[in-house]
Order: structure tokens, then sequence, then C-alpha cells
């Protein structure tokens, strides 16, 4: 019979599911931390993702909830690995030469960007508006040939 693997995108932190254990147990985080003999900071600090769960921490969750401490390693080795993962890909991308970060930086200002992947450049109304003030030489270019169409310059060589 074919074993079937599935690799998610995701990955839980080992606190989601001991925060839902102990709701289903009805136990306080004190009151665990009692029974497994470790400080309630530590637990807070596991259930928020921020702690790290080691292996004697891992045997006291199996004999208080009974359930395997390599189901909770395991969680804790998934997380930890996503963790690294998008670390390394942050980094990647903070690494790339300036066009990219260009593109980062306009991406990020989506809604202020005149340009959209999808459609191209938005309508004329969109660019001509207060927000995209008329500057450097393509406005320039743009004000001078108007100019000439309505005969307000003398001859095109005034253009360049």
């Amino acid at each position: 019979m074919p074993v079937y693997r599935s690799n998610p995108d995701y990955a839980v932190p080992p606190g989601w599911v001991l925060e839902e254990r102990l709701e289903a147990h009805s136990i306080s985080i004190a009151v665990f931390a009692r029974r497994c003999g470790r400080s309630p900071e530590l637990i807070r600090g596991i259930v928020s993702g921020e702690a790290p769960l080691d292996c004697d921490t891992a045997h006291q969750f199996e004999r208080v909830l009974e359930v395997s401490a390599n189901i909770w390693l395991g969680l804790e080795a998934n997380y930890r690995q996503k963790l690294a993962r998008e670390a390394e890909k942050k980094a990647a991308w903070n690494s790339r030469p300036r066009l990219f970060r260009f593109l980062r930086r306009a991406l990020s200002r989506a809604n202020d960007f005149p340009f959209s992947i999808s459609h191209g450049f938005r309508a004329k109304a969109d660019r001509s508006s207060s927000k995209w003030p008329e500057s450097g030489s393509g406005a320039k270019s743009r004000n001078r040939s108007a100019e000439l169409q309505r005969g307000n310059v003398a001859s095109e060589s005034t253009l360049r």
C-alpha cells in the first residue's frame, strides 16, 4: 500500500497544540507548569512560540498530557525549520541587487504606485492627479508638445 505524505507550506507551533490540550483538559498554565516542574513563564513562552521546546520538557508534557514526546518534538522541529526557511528567504530577498530593492519598495506602496502588474498604467486621470505632480524631463516634453500643438511655441527647435 502506498504511503502518502503531505508537505504543507505552514508549520504549527507546538504551543498551539499545547493550548488546545490544556483547554480540553481544563488545566490552567500555572497548574500545568506546576505538574511539569517548569516555570509558568516558560510554558507561556512555548504557547506563544517564543521559547523552544526541548527534550526534557517534551517528556514532561507526555507524562502530564499523555501525548507522545515524539509528537511534541516533531511539531517543534517542523516549526523551527519553517522559521529558519522564512528567515533564509528574507535574507536572500534583502541581498538582491538594487533593482529588486526598488521593486520591493514600489510594490510595498502598491496603492501609491501608478503601475499595476495586471493592468499596466492606470487611467490617465489617475496619473494626472495632484498626488503625481508633473515633473522631470518627461513632463517637460509633454508640456512643450502640448504648447506646440496649441501654437504657443514658435518652432520645434525650441523644444530641444
